[in-house]
């Protein structure tokens, strides 16, 4: 069992502790033997270092089941299924057993770097970056994109991207790529509890995500009013986490998109993340969202 300590409105410490201890077992195989807060303030996100006997690492507690955009850019591989289970790569801990339903950020911890150091996105294995164009090519049957307004098929082969600033570069997070599962979702979580999918960021209005089955535009509007429940609509996705990106992805959007008939697209790129795969706002509707989304599918499948 972990020393005792307090995190400022959690009623189960031993729980807290124990949620800790089983994600680091699980991820490296060994029990932690140090835990320290070495959090600024008494925020409700609170930090810790814990060492272990390959190291010491960074753990933040997210108070609550779901960063916002902020902190989920603090996060390299950042995934949360269920509100009881941490996943990062392919690294799973259940929680269940100390019902702690706090995401979990696990990090190296870099010995004399500041807080914000050891919390920034760091992308720094250039042989896992790819490009959005590279990636959507790979999707050989989008080459007959078609619309499912709100209700996807259960099941097929479905991307999910967030484009985002760090400091030193543009990023794209794949999301996709694997068997998908549907998922119910709102506006901040994009997660339900009784459904095994997860991601990363926030999906908006206006958003689009390609599958193999066609393209999909997420309608607040019209698919979830009010309180989130099963009644909301639903998309299809579900992966493990892999990262992409080079620094001219950004600029190979934009190139792409400026011979298209849709001129007034808004890139969001700079403090925050694009929901799902190239643009966050289409100001003529549904019917020009469509018919971008399937414009840059044909172009980037074919050039």
């Amino acid at each position: 069992m972990l020393p005792h300590y307090e995190m400022p409105g959690v009623t189960n410490p031993v729980a807290l502790q124990e949620g800790i201890d089983s994600f680091v077992r699980s991820t490296l195989g060994e029990p932690a033997e140090e835990v320290e807060n070495i959090s600024r303030i008494a925020l409700k996100n609170q930090v810790y270092r814990v060492s272990t006997q390959q190291g010491q690492f960074v753990v933040k507690l997210y108070q609550g089941r779901y960063p916002d955009r902020r902190m989920a850019r603090e996060i390299e591989g950042f995934a949360v299924t269920k509100g009881q289970e941490f996943v990062k790569g392919e690294l799973r801990a259940d929680f269940s057993r100390a019902h702690v339903p706090f995401p979990i950020l696990v990090r190296p911890y870099l010995q004399g770097s500041s807080l914000k150091d050891n919390l920034r996105s760091r992308s720094t294995d250039d042989g896992i970056l790819d490009s959005f164009y590279q990636a959507l090519l790979a999707m050989t049957s989008l080459h007959t994109p078609h619309f499912h307004p709100f209700s996807p098929p259960t099941s097929c082969q479905g991307i999910f991207y967030d484009i985002f600033q760090t400091d030193n570069d543009t990023i794209g997070h794949v999301l996709g790529s694997f068997p998908c599962i549907p998922a119910y979702f709102d506006k901040r979580t994009m997660l339900r509890d009784d459904h095994p999918t997860f991601c990363n960021g926030d999906l908006g209005s206006n958003d689009i995500i390609f599958t193999t089955e066609g393209i999909e535009i997420i309608d607040w509007e019209n698919c979830c009013v009010g309180d989130p429940s099963r009644d909301c609509g639903y998309l299809t996705y579900s992966a493990a986490g892999v990262h992409f990106g080079n620094t001219g992805l950004v600029e190979k959007i934009i190139e792409l998109s400026q011979s298209f008939q849709y001129p007034n697209l808004n890139f969001y790129i700079a403090e925050r993340a694009i929901g799902s795969a190239v643009v966050e706002y289409v100001p003529e509707g549904n019917s020009a969202k469509l018919g971008f989304a399937m414009d840059l599918a044909h172009r980037m499948l074919n050039n």
